[in-house]
């Protein structure tokens, strides 16, 4: 041929429950007394921990999701743990409520109790809480954690049941401890999974944590939900927590008998539980019912005797403790570890430098600091970490993710790299998850196929979580990729059903391309789903408009515009369907958040004195003294300060002789405080107040509130907090002190305390337009967008004339919403009201710049730079806004225009780099190189700029030049991917083979996505023979990319030559399905079939191959020849192929000779006449054995 458990008991109570479950042995004792049994359980007996938690109020769930008596439920649990001393020493009970029962609390504390916990001691674990399970795939139970806020639940602050059995089991089974698990998960309230959901959290812990020493007592059966009562002797708490908790006092047994069994308990529960309910819930118990549960505390059984005859009296409500766990550690440990706890309540985790928990942390680590303390603070500092970046999972989630600054991004990275590097290692159960969100939040800031990397990488760590494939399947649809989209997408939604985004961004795909039904169905689920999603209301509106159904356009459209009026805008124009990428290369096109708004106009600022009629007789100079204020208070409003300056010091004067000549009304003293405050005498205005609150009988908020504002004023907060107080005191709904206060929180950075406060003044005086400013300013300050929008918007609803930097920042907190069209509404708006501020153009110019509208973003950058000369990032933003529209010598000019006007460039090394690269663009490479060679002596550490010189000098041919840069760009970065891939592709090309390859392996780890690098380490390592090798990395790449014929075609070959011929023949198959047109492929498959004796099929397929390519239809005929040799039948069609492949052009006789297929027809006359007829007789006698077999 030619070739070219240890002993488990877990308590499950669901939907409500106050249980107290003790370890003991089995009863065998009757009602006989306790003496033989306290024997027994000594005998037994470790150490008792608990792990408490319970919630009620969901910080991130709607009011209708809100729960009544959870928290009460665990506090009663937990004091009962206490009373009966099951956990006798309150440092071993780990109790979070409410805000503070997070997912990642939970696990710290799980985690502490582990490293303590031993054989024979027992763990106590009590959730009261929500329950929900996704449908979908793969089963995932889940407990809600205060922060839960929704599917997919995975991503959202919950206790994955898997992950909770997991750690129950390194209790029970590694351990060899004793675990009670109590969860009360099966409450109603409108989760995402609904009652399906609620019931299957129940059938799934009913049907997991399984054993023959394991109890549990669920709530409820099948179907049914956990009633809630208030109780005369007890208040609120689940129908079933109360009958629990009676039982295991002592009321489900008779008096005489001193041990509670799993019987007693059972019969107690289904009696009471059932009657009260009226049969609508029926605990089930599972497990020995001889079990002893509790011994019978007589004190406490009588006292539920005696209170069922009673209301709950106060000191019953007080009987709740407050958890404080004591250490023993030194006087400077004790320093240390309360300066941690404090950072820690302040949030001051990772930052400032020089005062933060870890840093703090650390210094505890390097003394002889208590180690069960120390262990105890680094699991806190962990779940306080992960805590803080919840937040912006949830804003993902919600569709706020993708367009937030880079910053938050990395400092999300730099919080989970501290838990993963410093507070967890690698056995850790939560090790993968911790670093699959790390991998997912760096995968954030990349535009660019390593985010495809990164991304992957997540979800080989974090397999069926829902945010990382949408996330994927987000990327390939912003890279047109509408296939490898709608996989990911539709995996999203298998995995969190109830999601309503990954159907959203399937309809935006269709919608896109045009496939106007499909995009109907999908943006309807979404709807569906979410009813108030404004996006897809508006996106569902355009496409039955794109049908030519106008009523049900219409329709969806009002809906839309009612819940986001900005909507509006899209109805004329096709609505862009996904957020565009902001280009990485630029300062950072969004625009900066500055304080633009006039600190003055956050004081609420005192109250005029009103007409205040004096009592009696008023003297001419007090009369006189109020007539010049009066004067001088019109003229302040009418903005003429020079004339009212001017009163304001003359009826100072004549209060003060009115005051001298004690001829001064009590009704004036405010106006004379004012009058001095409003002219800056402050100390003397002081003195009058307080004159007036002990001299006046009435207003004294007032006095207060105008002391308060002039310590506000100059500067002293705390006395300015104290006056204010005092005026709340007088006036308890006086709003002006109230939003005041808030104004003090919010310069000290207590932004909680200053949005409690003006909360509070709006709930006082709800359009009072200050406070509505105040608290925008708030929220956008701290990047919450949703909020600072509300607030905006409806003081300018409110205003007279609308406030254009009320608008331009609406237009900031969109742009950072990643809602660039409607950034631009508001931006416009502000330019509308005031088209003198430049910075309000640059902002609309970065709008259209992160929109990819560069034709606008020009328009805008080129007005904004008229009236603001020296703005360096918008000469930036503008030169590559020029350079994006392929006006290259344009961006050119005007990155040089803006180095040598624009002031202040902090980044200029940006702008060298920039530069040289509008010039590459244009092939002026040597003026490329000057500014690129500048980039990188500016910023030594700038690797883009180290890789881009050593890019130029290999395409002006210098070699040695071109491999000096781009190793430096590696020691600058060790991990830059591009510098390896030039440094291997130069290699190859110099036939550098051995450094080629030491390259490409070098880029295996790092470019995990990319085939090329698999497929050309298989190349070096086929052309050198090693074909073992060789075939390893061919394969890889095929797993990486399925669609490239020639690394199948390669793999075929490879194994061909292994003498592997099935696997050649499925991979050569497999290339001709890709590309038919491999015509050597054909022939090396058809070669692959006469090897592995499949005659017919290589028959069939070169007799196809000569019907479809006359290039080597010599080789084609020649093989048929061979086969039909080989098969020792029809001979003549042998011969008749031979000769045809020599008419062809076919022409080797030495290969003719050797080869041994045509030994069945060397002896045919015919082919002796063949060779004789086309090869010369001196050429046939060379080769003697040309008739003879081999």
């Amino acid at each position: 041929m030619y070739h070219q458990l240890q002993k488990i008991f877990l308590l499950i109570l669901f939907c409500s429950g106050i249980p107290a479950v003790i370890f003991c042995q089995t009863d065998t004792t009757g009602d006989r007394g306790i003496g033989n049994i306290k024997d027994k359980t000594n005998a037994v007996a470790g150490t008792a921990y608990a792990l408490v938690y319970g919630i009620s109020e969901y910080k991130n769930l709607d009011p209708n999701s809100q729960l009544k008596y959870a928290d009460n439920d665990a506090l009663d649990f937990y004091n009962l743990l206490l009373t009966t001393k099951l956990v006798p020493d309150s440092n071993n009970i780990y109790r979070k409520i409410d805000a503070d029962a997070t997912a990642s609390n939970f696990f710290a504390d799980f985690d502490k109790i582990l490293k303590r916990l031993k054989e024979r001691d027992k763990l106590i674990i009590y959730f009261a809480g929500h329950g929900d399970v996704e449908k979908n795939g793969v089963d995932a139970g889940y407990l809600l954690g205060s922060t839960s806020e929704g599917v997919p639940y995975a991503a959202r602050g919950t206790i994955d049941l898997d992950m909770l059995q997991r750690y129950v089991s390194a209790a029970a089974v590694k351990i060899k401890a004793k675990v009670i698990l109590i969860t009360d998960a099966c409450r109603p309230g409108d989760l995402p999974g609904g009652s399906e959901g609620r019931f299957a959290t129940r059938d799934y812990i009913e049907s997991n944590f399984l054993g023959n020493n394991i109890v549990k007592i669920l709530s409820c059966g099948q179907g049914e939900l956990s009633k809630e009562s208030r109780f005369p002797s007890a208040g609120g708490h689940g129908v079933f927590t109360y009958f629990l908790l009676e039982a295991l006092q002592g009321m489900s047994v008779p008096p005489t008998k001193e041990n509670i069994t799993l019987r007693d308990v059972e019969k107690y529960l289904t009696d009471s539980v059932a009657k009260y309910t009226g049969d609508k819930q029926n605990p089930v118990i599972l497990g020995t019912k001889t079990e002893v549960i509790l011994k019978t505390d007589t004190v406490l059984r009588a006292s539920i005797v005696a209170q069922r005859s009673r209301i709950l009296s106060q000191n019953d409500v007080a009987f709740r403790t407050v958890e404080k766990k004591s250490y023993n550690v030194s006087h400077d440990d004790s320093v240390l570890y309360k300066k941690f706890y404090d950072q820690l309540k302040q949030g001051q985790l990772n930052y400032p430098s020089g005062n933060n928990a870890y840093e703090t942390y650390k210094t505890a680590k390097k003394t002889s600091f208590n180690k069960d303390v120390l262990y105890d603070m680094k699991l806190d500092l962990a779940a306080k970490l992960e805590d803080a970046v919840q937040p912006l999972l949830n804003q993902f989630i919600r569709g706020q993710f993708q367009d937030y600054p880079d910053s938050l991004f990395g400092e999300a990275n730099n919080k989970l790299k501290i838990v993963q590097d410093d507070l967890m290692d690698s056995t850790d159960f939560r090790y993968n998850e911790i670093k699959a969100k790390r991998i997912f939040f760096i995968a954030s800031v990349y535009k660019t196929t390593r985010k495809l990397e990164l991304l992957l990488t997540a979800d080989a760590l974090m397999p069926n979580t829902a945010f990382i494939n949408f996330e994927i399947g987000r990327y390939f649809s912003e890279a047109n990729q509408s296939d490898s989209a709608l996989n990911y997408l539709n995996k999203a939604i298998l995995l969190s059903p109830r999601w309503s985004f990954p159907r959203f961004m399937i309809g935006n795909i269709y919608y896109r391309n045009k496939e106007y039904s499909r995009a109907q169905t999908f943006y309807t689920q979404s709807i569906e789903l979410q009813p108030k999603f404004a996006y897809a209301l508006c996106n569902l509106g355009l496409t039955f408009k794109a049908l030519k159904q106008k009523d049900s356009a219409d329709f969806y459209h009002q809906k839309a515009i009612l819940l986001d009026s900005s909507l509006e805008k899209f109805w004329g124009n096709e609505r862009k369907t996904e957020t565009d990428q902001v280009d990485m290369a630029s300062f950072g096109s969004k625009t900066t958040r500055n304080s633009d708004v006039n600190e003055e106009t956050m004081f609420a600022g005192l109250l005029p004195p009103g007409k205040k009629a004096p009592a009696g007789t008023t003297s001419a100079e007090a009369s006189d003294a109020y007539s010049f204020y009066s004067k001088a208070y019109n003229h302040n409003q009418d903005g003429n300060k020079d004339s009212a300056a001017y009163w304001y010091n003359k009826a100072a004067t004549m209060f003060e002789k009115a005051y001298t000549n004690k001829t001064m009304p009590l009704a004036y003293y405010y106006t004379w405080g004012y009058t001095l405050q409003s002219i800056e005498k402050y100390d003397k205005a002081i003195e009058i107040y307080k004159l007036g609150l002990k001299a006046d009988t009435t207003d004294f908020e007032f006095y207060a509130f105008g002391i308060g504002w002039i310590s506000d004023k100059i500067d002293k907060m705390q006395d300015a907090l104290k006056w204010y107080w005092k005026a709340l005191d007088y006036k308890p709904r006086y709003y002006r002190a109230m939003n005041n206060i808030g104004w003090i929180y919010a310069r000290l950075k207590n932004n909680d305390s200053a949005v409690y406060y003006y909360r509070k003044t709006l709930e006082i005086e709800p359009e009072f337009t200050t406070t509505l400013s105040n608290l925008g300013n708030v929220y956008f300050d701290t990047y919450k967008d949703d909020s600072a929008i509300y607030y905006y918007k409806k003081l300018n609803i409110l205003l007279a004339s609308p406030d254009a930097y009320a608008y331009n920042r609406i237009g900031i907190s969109y742009e950072y919403l990643g809602e660039n069209d409607s950034a631009i509404f508001y931006y416009d708006k502000a330019i509308r009201i005031d088209n003198s501020e430049p910075s309000f153009f640059t902002n609309i110019g970065n709008a259209y710049y992160n929109n990819k509208d560069y034709v606008m973003a020009v328009q805008y950058y080129e007005r904004g730079n008229g009236m603001l000369a020296d703005s360096s990032k918008t000469y930036f933003n503008l030169a590559l806004s020029y350079a994006y529209l392929d006006n290259y010598k344009k961006g050119e000019d005007v990155f040089k225009k803006g180095l040598e006007k624009a002031k202040g460039i902090t980044n200029r090394y940006l702008y060298y780099y920039n530069l040289g690269w509008t010039l590459d663009k244009q092939e002026k490479l040597e003026e490329a190189l000057k500014w690129y060679l500048l980039a990188a002596k500016t910023n030594p550490k700038y690797t883009n700029a180290f890789n881009n010189i050593g890019y130029t000098y290999d395409r002006l041919a210098n070699n040695d030049s071109a491999i000096y840069w781009y190793k430096e760009a590696l020691k600058t970065n060790s991990t830059y991917t591009r510098s390896m891939y030039n440094l291997a592709s130069m290699y190859n090309d110099l036939y550098k083979y051995d450094s080629a390859l030491y390259y490409y392996k070098m880029l295996l780890p790092l470019a995990t996505t990319d085939p090329k690098v698999p497929y050309e380490i298989g190349q070096l390592l086929y052309y050198d023979g090693n074909l073992d090798s060789a075939v390893v990395y061919y394969e890889k790449a095929i797993a990486l990319n399925n669609t490239k014929p020639d690394y199948f075609s390669k793999a075929g070959d490879t194994y061909y030559y292994l003498k592997n011929y099935k696997k050649a023949i499925q991979r050569y198959s497999q290339a001709l399905k890709l590309d038919s047109t491999q015509f050597l492929t054909m022939n090396m498959l058809g070669l692959s079939y006469t090897y592995d004796l499949n005659y017919r099929q290589a028959i069939d397929l070169y007799e196809l191959a000569l019907q479809k390519d006359a290039i080597y239809k010599s080789t084609y005929e020649y093989n048929l020849a061979c086969i039909y040799s080989l098969m020792g039948e029809n001979l003549h069609k042998a011969v008749d192929y031979f000769e045809k492949s020599i008419v062809s052009g076919y022409k080797d006789l030495e290969h003719i000779n050797e080869d041994t297929d045509l030994d069945n027809i060397r002896s045919m006359p015919s082919f002796k006449t063949v060779c004789e007829k086309y090869f010369k007789a001196e050429d046939i006698k060379k080769y003697p054995g040309l008739y003879k077999k081999k």
